[in-house]
């Protein structure tokens, strides 16, 4: 292969252009400045245009000169950049080191550097061609000398050390133990400070917020934590040397006096992909251009702005021509990557976004293909079910792999996690994949990683919990269950309970063997922590996996996923060595906190998804910017799916006051439908032959504009059912006969039609269901689909109290009744409230009375806990319910109203939780009120028509929202 090598390098110069195609590769003879590319499979010859040529060889003219191009993908943005390079250096205007090129993106910057030395001579140097983030290393390292050296933190350190510190910040309204919450408010700060807002400008925007009355007091509040928790970040930041970040080390570079000798070094400026610019980026890269004697291209895709999660600016296309008026616009009108059908669909799909450059500047840049082949266009695979998707995926890439010799092939995704069932059935096909998707999730690299988090973290039960119920140990379920249920009791951490069951076995119901099972783990730890002092990572997971025979199986190959499994573990193993060497330590307990962050963020920096070409490629949209494929498959093009959105976000206002213009709604980076549009965009133009839009369900509405159809209307299968000896028969409509069939429903939720039974015998439950969700009831009481009850334990405790009370004629002891019970600490809160709030006389109290009534057809049966004087009407309930209706109170008093008892003076919902107790006096209005919603509801319940009522109260706690088609989801797992 080295000879091969040698060969090739010494043959007469020709550029290799691989990012345009595996079947496209384009040549230049490095010293002609017509820049001519011959095709090697084809010998057709393509020569740059005369606006290419012009931007190539333009002359600077004055003190400073820059050239911005806006371009889409494929139109050869970074060929340009490249061969300005290449013209400077081999027509001598420029010596290389004269010459800077920047690009906000890790790819951008390898593809920029190959074309760079394809198209220069081997004898010249190669100019500075850098991605932004390391240039700004690389700069504040050169000028440490005047600045105090520090050491530059990464994204774990920061993280680890701003959990660290997260109490002191003061934020009352985040729960400090949820590291998700402590994770949004450390990405929000970063973002602040991306955006180059100082703390002093965020606490005094939401002084003036609030003085202005436009917001609710509690947006405020949070802001104003929010704005004084910034601060103190900032000012730790300051404190702790060992803290510096890029963005620090760009805020600190900005402002040196030695800065200006960096600038003067470099008169050629280049940089791409500028759509990942952030607003605090911007202004180093603004002062650098204004240097004087700067000639810069500046060049970029705003449609192509995904990065917003980092910071990038979706206005920073505006902020660029601000900053530089008089600089020239160019636009490139030839794609050399695409076919025209995968052109059209991204042109049809992102047009629909409103405020894009191209609409505001009304400069064209539509472009048209230069891809001289056959294109499978863009097309459309919808399945009812997951199975049927992945196996459909895997036949058609079989197909696409038997018609084309090699092709490049991608399937990409929003999230990794929605790639590993596609990445499994794929493997299952024979087909090879070259994925990392999910790979700490994995049960092997799980089991690893559970083993390791319990040596070194004996508090962590949730990972002991995974080595126990691994195949190393195999714990029964009934064992873990049992155990589970003793870790709950002794309110320890499981390593704790674990050690108490092998010294206190009689006390608890657990085997024999279950307790030699724990000897065993508990053992194996203790002789593990041992060896994690002196013995390297790598040798506790391999000593691990040898003595479970794990290692055995796995080595021995008997089929593909063993094979596989076995082929993670060595994954595993050498980002373990990895990791010790980076660390300069092997020990466990300089490694394993790495690795958990690592695990935190899905990170897996060890192999390059993209370096075996021969392989499937499977990554998520935003891993394949700056790549291309022949075929790309878009996987969950569904209706349902959104970009996962910021949990807060930085205040308009803040934003136009800071940048000094009115910044566009889009450079909010919330969930709107611009930004999936720029998502879907991405992933398009990364197809050069043909692309897939992927879904199990209803697919997406922009998968219908990037192919130019209008969207299906719904339908729906109504059953109707005369009377009960017929049997139901099924009926296709459209959506819009549903919704004129049923005029009172709100299409856009379920319903369900089901007879209501001509008797039946109702409780306030029934009552409650049909006023809190109709289709609940349904549910519930026609369908009579079973739950899981749960019992109220409070309840039985008072009327446990009551009875003692009027059994002995005295008010039982508190603290003895308490502790002859073994009550929790809330019931006893419940009963010393209650103690205090009812009175010390019994004798008029009637305990559990009750009433049966006849509604219309139907009996309506309940109890009150204790009348006083047979007039006062009293139900226990710990439930909270609105102040403005109460259902108990309502469906109580009309049934103290028409029961047998007596006339009511008033009735009241007893909460032990509360000292005040919620009641309703007897009025001719509350007479009326209570009998109308009771015949409101009865209505309900017989209207045959269940029509869905979604909330976050309803839904959250409704036993039935799994299986419901309008069920409330929250958009977040953070309590923000």
């Amino acid at each position: 292969e080295m000879q091969t090598r040698c060969a090739t390098f010494l043959q007469p110069r020709r550029a290799t252009f691989r990012n345009y195609g595996s079947q496209r590769n384009y040549t230049t003879d490095a010293t002609s400045d017509d820049m001519r590319y011959r095709s090697h499979d084809d010998h057709r010859s393509f020569s740059l245009t005369t606006e290419q040529r012009r931007i190539v060889q333009h002359e600077m003219k004055g003190e400073n000169d820059q050239i911005l191009v806006p371009s889409g993908p494929g139109t050869g943005k970074s060929f340009l950049l490249a061969a300005r390079a290449a013209h400077l250096i081999t027509n001598n205007i420029a010596k290389p080191t004269e010459i800077l090129a920047l690009s906000f993106s890790e790819q951008g910057t390898e593809n920029l550097q190959e074309l760079v030395d394809l198209n220069t001579p081997m004898s010249s140097y190669t100019p500075t061609i850098q991605y932004f983030p390391h240039f700004i290393g690389e700069s504040f390292q050169e000028l440490s000398g005047s600045i105090k050296p520090l050491k530059t933190a990464g994204f774990i350190e920061q993280l680890s050390s701003f959990r660290r510190n997260f109490s002191s910040l003061g934020l009352s309204k985040i729960d400090q133990y949820n590291p998700v919450d402590v994770k949004n408010i450390w990405e929000y700060f970063q973002l602040l400070r991306k955006n180059a807002i100082s703390p002093q400008s965020y606490s005094s925007f939401i002084t003036n917020l609030a003085t202005s009355g436009q917001q609710l007091e509690s947006y405020i509040d949070l802001h104003r934590q929010l704005a004084s928790a910034f601060e103190k970040y900032t000012e730790m930041k300051r404190t702790q040397s060992n803290s510096i970040d890029t963005l620090d080390q760009i805020e600190t570079l900005s402002s040196h006096p030695s800065f200006a000798q960096l600038c003067e070094r470099y008169n050629h400026v280049l940089i791409d992909n500028l759509q990942d610019c952030s607003a605090l980026e911007f202004k180093l890269i603004e002062k650098l251009l204004k240097f004087p004697r700067k000639f810069a291209i500046v060049a970029g895709d705003d449609d192509q702005s995904i990065m917003g999660f980092r910071g990038a600016n979706l206005d920073i296309f505006r902020i660029f021509s601000r900053a530089f008026p008089n600089c020239q616009v160019v636009t490139l009108g030839n794609n050399y990557r695409c076919t025209q059908p995968i052109l059209d669909a991204s042109r049809l799909l992102i047009s629909k976004n409103p405020e894009r450059s191209e609409v505001i500047s009304g400069i064209s840049r539509k472009s048209r293909s230069l891809v001289d082949e056959e294109s499978e266009g863009v097309k459309l695979l919808s399945f009812s079910n997951s199975i049927e998707h992945d196996d459909a995926v895997a036949l058609e890439i079989s197909q696409i792999l038997e018609n084309y010799e090699s092709p490049k092939i991608a399937i990409l995704a929003r999230k990794s996690s929605e790639l590993a069932p596609i990445a499994r059935k794929l493997l299952q096909n024979g087909l090879p994949v070259n994925s990392q998707a999910n790979f700490y999730d994995r049960p092997e690299v799980s089991l690893i990683l559970s083993w390791l988090f319990s040596l070194s973290f004996p508090s962590d039960s949730k990972s002991l919990f995974l080595v126990m119920a691994s195949k190393a140990y195999q714990f029964s379920g009934e064992d873990l269950a049992r155990i589970t249920e003793i870790n709950y009791q002794e309110k320890n951490s499981l390593f704790e309970t674990l050690k108490i069951l092998t010294n206190q076995m009689p006390k608890y119901e657990i085997s024999e063997e279950c307790i030699t099972k724990v000897k065993d783990l508990l053992a194996d730890l203790e002789s593990a922590r041992e060896d994690a002092k002196s013995e390297p990572t790598t040798v506790l997971v391999y000593n691990f996996l040898k003595s479970k025979n794990l290692l055995q199986d796995m080595l021995d190959k008997k089929d593909f996923q063993v094979e596989s499994q076995g082929n993670n573990v060595s994954t595993m193993l050498q980002l373990l060595e990895n990791l010790q060497n980076s660390r300069n330590s092997p020990l466990a307990s300089s490694v394993v906190h790495h690795l958990r962050h690592l695990e935190e963020k899905g990170d897996l920096p060890l192999l390059d998804d993209f370096e075996n070409s021969r392989k499937i490629q499977l990554s998520t949209v935003h891993g394949a910017k700056d790549r291309e494929f022949d075929f790309v498959f878009l996987v969950n093009s569904n209706s349902s799916h959104r970009v996962p959105s910021s949990n807060l976000e930085i205040p308009m206002g803040l934003l136009n006051q800071v940048t000094g213009h009115e910044v566009s709604q889009a450079s909010q980076r919330d969930n709107t439908a611009s930004e999936e549009r720029r998502v879907i965009y991405t992933a398009l133009t990364r197809a050069r032959l043909g692309f897939y839009f992927t879904s199990v369900g209803k697919p997406s509405s922009h998968v219908y504009q990037a192919l130019g159809k209008a969207q299906p209307r719904s339908t729906f299968k109504l059953k109707i059912k005369e009377n009960q000896d017929e049997d139901e028969k099924s009926e296709e409509v459209s959506g819009q006969e549903f919704l004129e069939r049923n005029q009172t429903l709100d299409s856009s939720r379920f319903a369900l039609k089901k007879k209501f039974p001509e008797a039946m015998t109702l409780t306030f439950q029934h009552f409650l269901a049909a006023a809190t969700c109709p289709l609940k009831f349904c549910y519930q009481f026609l369908l009579e689909i079973p739950t899981i009850p749960k019992p109220d334990p409070i309840k039985p405790a008072v009327q446990k109290f009551m009875e003692i009370w009027q059994k002995t004629g005295r008010k039982p002891d508190r603290q003895e009744f308490v502790d002859s019970n073994s009550l929790d600490p809330e019931m006893t809160e419940a009963i010393q409230k209650f103690s205090q709030g009812i009175g010390d006389d019994i004798s008029t109290f009637k305990l559990n009375v009750p009433f049966n009534i006849q509604l219309e057809n139907s009996t309506v049966d309940g109890q009150f806990d204790w009348t006083e004087n047979d007039t006062e009407f009293s139900v226990i309930s710990t439930e909270s319910f609105p102040i403005s209706q109460n259902p108990l109170l309502e469906f109580h008093f009309w049934a103290a109203q028409n029961s047998q008892i007596s006339a009511p003076s008033l009735v009241q919902q007893v909460n032990p939780l509360r000292k005040k107790w919620r009641q309703v006096q007897n009025s001719p209005e509350k007479s009326t009120s209570s009998n109308h919603w009771v015949k409101q509801q009865l209505d309900v319940m017989k209207s045959g028509t269940y029509l869905a009522n979604p909330s976050a109260k309803n839904c959250e706690a409704c036993p039935f929202h799994h299986i419901c088609p309008s069920a409330y989801k929250r958009k977040t797992k953070s309590s923000i």
